[in-house]
């Protein structure tokens, strides 16, 4: 459904989706960002398959996302979109996922570019004469999506390899396999003992199938982590990702 340049859809959260709380585990939240934000354009015409017929494709490259509360299972919601004043390359888009008495549970902005299948550079946007998905009244957070400060600690991480299900439609890991990655890294007790309020995220580079990938960690305040997702071979960064938990 679409007013007021505002897209929104309804989903049911279903039991695969959930974690040993009954709630629904915040890799998957991203996959919701991601799929309300692919069907928006695609009602412009400048989806997947418009983009896809001359090499391109849309590509998240910041986000933050504001947590109240995470839906529980079987719990109906209401995820809804819109796009923000563009700049030459940068697509700002807001999301508000509502419960089923219209409460705001959370709260996200993020940044997209139009990215070039074979060169990886990004396009400008005019050519693309999308502004009539824009709401330029409407913020669920006002700020852009920040950079996340560089921190180096490469100390003997566990070398992975990414396989068949971290890929995408674009045969390049999913935006929301990184953060999968990041929330494995903390272990059970962790996530018992502690509930996630804000994820702030920078993709920096594209992992591909075959390609290795190490993740490493670090509490630079209480209750706040900077995870480093990079390459071992030559610690080239993939993605930063800083989270921010509280007490349950």
């Amino acid at each position: 459904m679409n007013c007021n340049n505002i897209y929104q859809q309804k989903f049911k959260i279903l039991s695969f989706l959930i974690d040993n709380k009954s709630q629904l585990k915040p890799y998957y939240l991203q996959s919701y960002l991601q799929e309300v934000a692919w069907a928006h354009v695609n009602e412009y015409n400048i989806g997947w398959d418009y983009l896809n017929q001359y090499n391109k494709f849309w590509a998240i490259i910041r986000s933050h996302i504001i947590i109240e509360r995470m839906p529980k299972w079987n719990e109906e919601v209401i995820l809804q979109t819109w796009g923000k004043s563009y700049s030459t390359l940068l697509q700002p888009r807001d999301f508000e996922m509502l419960d089923s008495n219209e409460n705001i549970i959370i709260r996200a902005t993020s940044s997209w570019v139009i990215l070039d299948k074979i060169t990886g550079k990004p396009q400008k946007l005019d050519d693309y004469k999308f502004k009539y998905f824009e709401n330029k009244e409407k913020n669920a957070i006002f700020e852009s999506a920040p950079k996340i400060e560089k921190t180096n600690f490469f100390n003997s991480p566990v070398i992975k390899q990414v396989v068949y299900s971290d890929l995408d439609i674009n045969q390049h890991v999913n935006n929301a396999r990184y953060f999968q990655w990041a929330m494995d890294e903390f272990s059970s007790e962790f996530h018992m003992k502690y509930e996630l309020k804000e994820i702030f995220v920078n993709y920096i580079a594209q992992a591909k199938s075959g390609e290795c990938y190490a993740v490493n960690y670090q509490e630079i305040k209480p209750r706040t982590f900077n995870t480093l997702i990079f390459s071992p071979d030559d610690n080239k960064e993939l993605c930063r990702i800083k989270t921010i938990w509280d007490l349950r």
